[in-house]
């Protein structure tokens, strides 16, 4: 920051300016404690590792990074047992690109990775795997303590060759190797770990055997007739088996063939009990779509219907939940996730006897809140493995607050911290952007909500219909978008309609790339009517006749600006181009006009030659902050 000050013989100006600078210098000096802070604590590698002990399984391996790809696309590898040695293969990009180079290499172990990266520019060198001698590691989440390691490591002649906190793993369990107790190696280097993994290990002493450990990152067995495989999310393995264990932190596994061991960290076998699975092959394949986020959002209502019936055979959650001992409600999410939360709070709005707050997870781990346990915790998250989500689980639990989860994923970190659990059974979600997964948490939010207002309208069993009728206008907002370009695209509405504004804004730039805002719609003329012209977009949605009259004025405004209009409502002939979706319950309203945002965002996507199930520089499941 520069400062001109011109001579000035007024001691009480010159003082007002050196307070400005100070306080100028001590904000800035927060924000970068914040970040690294912030860095430290949940920087690292968001990503997807599978692994096989199955006869020849190369292929295998190869097409469980293709289903884990949405965790990470930026680079590629696999580790597998070839005449005794660890054979690695691994490049920057996609991983298709790897198949060709695995031609002519059969394996009846092997271990594979897609990164995601933030810890180190996404190149070959930085790939996973990492090896350092006998011992070969992928690797998912943050080591905190990696640079202290290193320079420990670096001094007793270690050689670092990647920009990782990864490889730091592979050297310290080389470091840290007895020939005659590898498993006790293992846990010594493991407990100089500070941080969160998700670790799969071949040993070139041990070329038959895959050794897991995990800590605050997801790792998931699956056991079949006559193998065994892992993965950090379970659509990766399902078209193999549904028998699954889901490690708990701290615990290491022992695969070989034909069996599985189980270990605390203090080296006590443990009991693995295996669950079965509700999702199948079927969940997990594009059929006759082109892309996952088009046949997941015509999934939508299948997904809601499953989610409507779910929650017509739950148990009365009143009845291990008595909300009347709460006077604070918090709803915690990120991205998609919060802006279900906006939802959730609008309907509790005015509730006498409670306070509600929807609050970024990232923004609720720096808040000072009062917490207590008069504090209901809602935190809602797709994947259950949603790194701020889960700091902001622990950081109220430490008060003593309560928390209830909404996810998708019944055995997640998620569920195991929370008190409770309800589901939104969407099925499985490949594509980054949320789509049905975000309607059904509306459905479970607007379920919950009731039961906390003594509601009894909580179910819509008519909503998968009327959401089939707003996806006949599939074809009409494909024509739409191909017939126009806009530069940048507006969302507005008011209240409710307000938080749809922000979705739909959320879309069109993670999707598509293409510059898009939302605001509220009496507020477009106080200073983002600036950017509207001749190649804007607004998009206004109007599920609520009560906002008709102030969204009509903000239409008017932006016409008059040469900007193209798109109205999503319930209410007939408010503007040539429209969607007009069924009139339904009004609280359901939220749930159907998102459905065009979402086809709006997609085509956007389609027409630039992009891949909407994979956006640049995001993942699906985000696991480190």
């Amino acid at each position: 920051m520069t400062i001109s000050m011109a001579r000035n013989d007024n001691k009480d100006e010159i003082l007002r300016l050196r307070l400005r600078m100070t306080a100028f210098l001590l904000s800035h000096c927060t924000l970068i404690m914040h970040i690294l802070i912030y860095q430290f604590q949940f920087g690292g590698d968001m990503c997807g590792i599978i692994g096989f002990i199955k006869e020849n399984c190369l292929l295998d391996v190869y097409k469980g990074l293709e289903l884990l790809e949405y965790r990470g696309y930026d680079s590629v590898g696999i580790a597998f047992n070839y005449c005794n040695q660890t054979k690695i293969i691994k490049q920057k990009g996609r991983v298709k690109d790897i198949k060709p180079k695995l031609n002519g290499y059969t394996s009846d172990i092997a271990i594979g990775h897609t990164r995601w990266a933030t810890h180190g520019k996404p190149t070959e060198k930085n790939a996973h795997p990492h090896k350092c001698r006998y011992f070969t590691i992928v690797h998912n989440g943050i080591i905190e303590n990696a640079d202290s390691l290193k320079e420990g490591l670096i001094k007793k002649g270690y050689k670092f060759l990647s920009e990782t906190d990864s490889e730091v793993i592979a050297v310290l369990l080389q470091d840290c190797f007895t020939p005659d107790n590898i498993l006790l190696g293992i846990q010594t280097a493991l407990s100089k770990l500070v941080g969160s993994y998700a670790v799969a290990i071949l040993s070139e002493y041990t070329p038959k055997t895959i050794y897991l450990a995990k800590k605050d990152n997801p790792l998931i067995i699956g056991k079949g007739k006559d193998f065994y495989c892992f993965a950090s999310d379970s659509p990766a393995i399902v078209g193999y088996t549904q028998n699954l264990y889901r490690m708990k932190d701290n615990e290491i596994a022992l695969l070989s063939n034909d069996t599985i061991e189980l270990f605390d960290n203090n080296l006590k076998k443990k009991k693995t009990v295996f669950h079965k699975t509700y999702l199948t092959v079927d969940n997990i394949n594009k059929g006759s779509y082109p892309t996952y986020m088009l046949k997941e959002i015509f999934e939508i209502p299948r997904a809601v219907k499953s989610t409507i019936n779910y929650l017509k055979k739950l148990r009365d959650i009143q009845n291990t939940c008595n909300f009347k001992d709460y006077n604070s409600i918090i709803f915690l999410g990120c991205g998609t996730a919060y802006h279900a939360g906006l939802f959730a709070k609008s309907l509790l709005d005015g509730v006498a006897y409670i306070h509600t707050q929807c609050i970024t997870s990232d923004e609720f781990l720096y808040s000072s809140i009062n917490l207590n346990k008069k504090t209901l915790i809602i935190a809602i998250s797709q994947s259950g493995e949603t790194a701020d989500t889960i700091g902001a689980i622990k950081k109220a639990k430490k008060s003593d607050a309560k928390v209830i989860a909404i996810t998708n994923v019944p055995y997640s970190t998620i569920t195991e911290f929370s008190d409770y659990c309800l589901l939104t059974l969407a099925g499985v979600e490949i594509a980054v952007g949320a789509t049905k997964s975000y309607a059904t948490q509306l459905i479970v939010l607007k379920y919950l909500c009731g039961k906390i207002c003594g509601s009894n309208k909580l179910i819509n069993e008519l909503l998968p219909q009327e959401i089939q009728q707003v996806l006949t206008f599939n074809r009409y907002i494909k024509d739409f978008v191909y017939k126009n370009d806009f530069e940048n695209l507006f969302f507005i509405g008011k209240g409710v309609d307000y938080q749809t504004a922000l979705e739909g804004a959320l879309k069109v730039k993670e999707i598509s790339y293409v510059y898009s805002d939302a605001s509220p719609a009496g507020e477009i003329k106080h200073g983002p009517l600036a950017m509207v012209g001749a190649k804007t977009l607004v998009v206004c949605i109007i599920t609520k006749e009560i906002y008709l009259k102030g969204c009509l004025n903000a239409v008017n405004e932006v016409k008059s600006r040469g900007a193209s209009v798109l109205v999503i409502s319930p209410f007939e002939k408010i503007s040539a181009n429209q969607i007009t979706i069924p009139k339904s319950l009004e609280n359901d309203r939220s749930v159907l006009s998102v459905i065009p945002l979402q086809l709006l965002s997609y085509y956007l996507s389609i027409k630039k030659g992009l891949d909407p199930d994979k956006p640049r520089n995001l993942a699906k499941s985000v696991t480190v902050g």
